[in-house]
């Protein structure tokens, strides 16, 4: 399906940080996947965004791995669409995030 880039914010919790986002999207059957990599000043952040296209309104994130400050971060939550008919479209990850002891 391809990749597509942006800006990102994170302004909660122990998420204060912004940058590009980048997004890798696939298919398999009615699932699509989204690899979205986050790169702030203080480190680098992957999620991994299931979309099923079919019978759940959920979209389930959970951080897959993160770089410097973001090492030992963890973390899950939905994608929410915060204003899909805009230009770009903004998507919000609302969940829990948490720092596990190095």
């Amino acid at each position: 399906m391809g990749a597509s880039r942006g800006p990102a914010t994170a302004r909660s919790g122990l998420l204060h940080d912004g940058g590009p986002t980048t997004d890798d999207r696939t298919q398999k059957g009615e699932t699509v996947f989204i690899r979205r990599v986050v790169t702030g000043a203080k480190g680098t952040i992957t999620f991994m965004i299931t979309i099923p296209l079919v019978g759940a309104p959920a979209e389930p994130w959970t951080i897959m791995s993160g770089t410097n400050t973001y090492a030992n971060l963890h973390g899950r939550g939905y994608q929410v669409v915060d204003n899909y008919s805009g230009s770009p479209a903004t998507f919000v990850l609302k969940g829990k995030v948490s720092q596990a002891s190095a």
